[in-house]
């Protein structure tokens, strides 16, 4: 009984996780190369900085397209490039999380956490001029924060893990 193998859901869950980062390297690079390559060599840095900018741009969009192809095709190579891009998505999430980091040395170095409210701020993400507070008024808006800010890291681990060790994975390509 040779029954086709389906497609699990964690690779379709990075599949579409990697369209947006295709897409966005489709429509956004070639504007921004536009851009980069009109303007005064004085106003856009030297060209070697531009050739590193777009070196390591198309460097990351092959990279995505083959994890994306990899996965498509149900090739090994392709299981183990979104796993390394998923971990790297952890790491990263984590470790530009004010509370987490704030977490993390409370707990390394047995302080507790600053007692509400606790007054912080940082440089906006989307908009430059702006700053954002990354603080708390209470432990239910921090506990909040926390949910909102390390969760979305926590599922691309679980995705990855999904990916690394989940049977469906397994079957889906060693077939």
């Amino acid at each position: 009984m040779n029954e086709p193998v389906h497609r699990p859901p964690s690779v379709w869950i990075t599949q579409i996780l990697l369209v947006p980062s295709l897409l966005n390297f489709v429509i956004v690079v070639p504007i921004a190369m536009v851009q980069y390559f009109s303007a005064e060599p004085m106003q856009s840095g030297s060209s070697s900085n531009r050739i590193l900018d777009f070196g390591s741009g198309f460097l990351s969009f092959v990279l995505v397209l083959l994890t994306f192809w990899g996965l498509q095709k149900r090739k090994r190579y392709g299981k183990w490039l979104a796993v390394n891009l998923l971990i790297g998505g952890l790491v990263v999430g984590l470790a530009k999380s004010h509370i987490f980091q704030l977490i993390y040395y409370s707990i390394i170095q047995w302080h507790p956490l600053p007692i509400p409210p606790y007054e912080c701020w940082e440089k906006a993400a989307l908009f430059g001029n702006s700053i954002d507070s990354c603080g708390y008024k209470n432990y239910r808006e921090l506990v909040w924060r926390i949910i909102s800010d390390i969760l979305p890291s926590v599922i691309l681990g679980c995705l990855a893990f999904r990916l690394l060790y989940g049977h469906a994975a397994k079957q889906f390509f060693h077939k």
